[in-house]
């Protein structure tokens, strides 16, 4: 059995942050490791404030967020009804390789958010871009290429 909840969020970056707060306590409610809630927290920043600096949402859409904390796994669904864009096929992939002066600002937020979750997904339906992100909440932390 999972425990579920949804929320709707401004495009703000101080509803963003607002958010964060309120997905940690909803997170410790539920038992889930404090170090799974990190790596979510840096993953959602990255995802949610992308969408509110670059989404495209019209009008004042808010975005929506659905949290699905089953027995072994934790999955958060972001949700917004701007223009179709899938950010697995169609953002660049960053400069890796070059050294750091050389590289532009930014573009390794994904490769983050990629690195820090078991699973990325991404889906157009409805009407609405759907990425999912999850982490196993009960891998040993010794194995976790994240600890």
């Amino acid at each position: 059995m999972s425990d579920q909840q949804a929320f709707q969020i401004e495009p703000t970056r101080a509803a963003v942050s607002a958010f964060a707060d309120t997905f940690a306590g909803w997170c410790a409610a539920r038992g889930v490791p404090e170090r799974i809630v990190g790596a979510f927290l840096v993953a959602l920043d990255e995802l949610l404030v992308n969408l509110v600096e670059h989404g495209g949402c019209p009008g004042p859409a808010s975005i929506d967020v659905r949290l699905d904390r089953a027995a072994a796994c934790l999955s958060v669904r972001v949700v917004d009804r701007g223009e179709a864009f899938d950010p697995l096929l169609e953002a660049p992939n960053p400069d890796t390789t070059s050294a750091l002066e050389d590289r532009p600002v930014g573009g390794l937020g994904l490769l983050l958010v990629r690195r820090l979750m078991d699973r990325v997904e991404y889906r157009r339906a409805d009407g609405s871009n759907q990425l999912t992100i999850a982490k196993h909440l009960n891998q040993d932390p010794r194995n976790d290429r994240h600890a």
